[in-house]
């Protein structure tokens, strides 16, 4: 990675970026914006490729930008991306950015982290990725799976309700 196209993209995502977790969402997202496609194109080969670019969009009317250009958005939605891409323009972002990663990569930890992660005890997972302790686990004697039982419930009422 060339240091400068970094340390560009570091000003340009300073600037023109920002670090999201939606309410909903199982990853945090990395975006920019842009009426200019090139800029955008310049950014993502900074960064080695990762991200991608969509558009053009229109604003919504109902949106409080009053905006007749089309625009672009660069965006990263995984995970593992969105860590390299921090990662990579970390040293050369302000320091109210790093307090917004920070901030984020937080708050994602703490609501996602655990379902992505569950603890471990000799080798073995303690928790499902839901997060229900495996003391209530069905092991399927065909396979020797564990079943975590809550989630297999809760599996099989959603299937009940949509037939």
């Amino acid at each position: 990675m060339n240091r400068e196209r970094l340390a560009w993209a570091a000003g340009f995502f300073d600037g023109e970026g920002t670090i999201v977790l939606p309410v909903n969402a199982t990853t945090f997202q990395l975006m920019v914006a842009q009426s200019d496609r090139r800029p955008l194109e310049r950014f993502q080969i900074a960064l080695g490729g990762l991200g991608g670019i969509i558009g053009p969009h229109q604003y919504a009317a109902s949106t409080a930008i009053k905006s007749t250009k089309p625009y672009w958005r660069w965006s990263v939605q995984n995970w593992r991306d969105g860590q390299a891409v921090i990662a990579m323009l970390w040293p050369f972002l302000s320091e109210p950015k790093r307090e917004q990663a920070t901030r984020i990569l937080r708050d994602f930890n703490d609501r996602i982290g655990p379902r992505l992660r569950p603890p471990m005890a000799n080798g073995r997972y303690v928790r499902c990725r839901r997060g229900h302790d495996w003391s209530e686990v069905y092991v399927n004697p065909t396979t020797g799976h564990r079943v975590c039982v809550p989630c297999r419930r809760i599996a099989q009422r959603a299937a009940r309700a949509r037939s």
